[in-house]
């Protein structure tokens, strides 16, 4: 009798212990998904915003929360630096933020003035709180606006705030380290996806609700000044840095033919004093029109050769090294002057 007294004991006190410490980790530390960056040149102040995921309430209802429950939460202050606008969050709150779950980092447009991209590499070079594998973002939208999202992609549980795009393309990400090397290797070139707003994915009867969308590319110029560009501005774009698997329009002849291409790649090599960009694509035309496959295939070559020379003329205009020339090359040849020649391999199936 006395061994099963003492055992139900263990197990009470077991039981106590644990709830104490899962209520000690629910309402004492507070795990942060992403972090928002802004700054007012007029006041030289930053604000930074912390997106907390509510991690119970997805827990509860299996990673799929539903519309009537508080997702996440928003945390923000100001500093004159980034690290005194973080001690801000952190001094007025009686909850311990812990940062190594970030999944993305979003630097809102006005950011890019003065050297505040060292400051923020500094910043996150030295806190030994980051996991260095978050994303990082662009974006000329209210980050408190972004940060209102309220439907969650099946990646959710994973700490992401992205879900999948209108136009449902797959882009390249960049990471922590790949920011590093844009910013100290010369004549390096990343590029980084931008987003923005989207009120028109996920709708009912009664209200739109907000999810984040891919609009376009950014990039870091020598100065840490910022350049975007939309990918209806250069179509090029959406060639080079997103993996292309979806439909996209060809105008010809007063007409539109919709293509789908089941393989779309672009690589680079260097011959001759020349270089060569490869577009290789596998796919077929939803619409033909009665045109031959030879047709079609100088319709397709002739459409993407164009927004290739475009984007590339449009970024040399901007001191944008898209392909990496300077870089891969160790400056043998710039970027600027050397001859460009395209090669197609295209394969059209029914």
């Amino acid at each position: 009798m006395k061994k099963i007294i003492l055992i139900l004991i263990s197990i009470l006190t077991l039981f106590i212990f644990i709830y104490a410490h899962d209520h000690r980790s629910i309402t004492q530390i507070t795990y942060v998904n992403s972090i928002g960056l802004e700054y007012d040149q007029q006041t030289d102040e930053f604000t930074m915003t912390f997106l907390i995921l509510n991690n119970y309430t997805i827990a509860q209802s299996g990673n799929s929360p539903t519309f009537t429950n508080t997702h996440s939460f928003t945390a923000t202050s100001k500093g004159k630096d980034i690290i005194s606008a973080e001690n801000t969050i952190r001094n007025n709150s009686n909850t311990k933020f812990d940062l190594s779950h970030i999944r993305s980092l979003i630097l809102h447009d006005s950011f890019f003035t003065n050297n505040n991209v060292i400051q923020l590499y500094q910043y996150i070079k030295n806190n030994i709180n980051f996991n260095q594998s978050f994303e990082i973002y662009t974006t000329k939208d209210s980050i408190a606006e972004i940060f209102k999202l309220e439907n969650f992609s099946e990646v959710s549980g994973y700490y992401t705030i992205l879900v999948n795009t209108q136009n449902n393309i797959p882009v390249k990400h960049v990471r922590f380290n790949d920011f590093c090397n844009d910013i100290l290797l010369e004549n390096y070139t990343k590029y980084y996806q931008r987003i923005k707003i989207n009120e028109g994915i996920i709708n009912d009867s009664n209200k739109k609700y907000i999810s984040i969308d891919y609009d376009g590319v950014s990039f870091i110029d020598n100065e840490y000044k910022l350049n975007s560009f939309r990918y209806d501005e250069l179509n090029g774009l959406a060639y080079i840095t997103t993996k292309i698997n979806r439909t996209f329009p060809i105008h010809y002849n007063n007409k539109i033919l919709t293509f789908s291409p089941n393989q779309f790649k672009i690589t680079t090599s260097f011959k001759n004093n020349r270089l060569y960009v490869k577009v290789s694509i596998n796919g077929y035309f939803l619409n033909s029109y009665s045109y031959s496959n030879k047709e079609l295939q100088n319709i397709l070559t002739n459409e993407i050769k164009n927004d290739l020379i475009l984007m590339y003329e449009t970024l040399k205009k901007c001191d944008i090294d898209i392909y990496n020339i300077n870089y891969k090359y160790q400056n043998k040849f710039d970027y600027k002057t050397i001859k460009l020649f395209y090669d197609f391999n295209i394969t059209l199936t029914n």
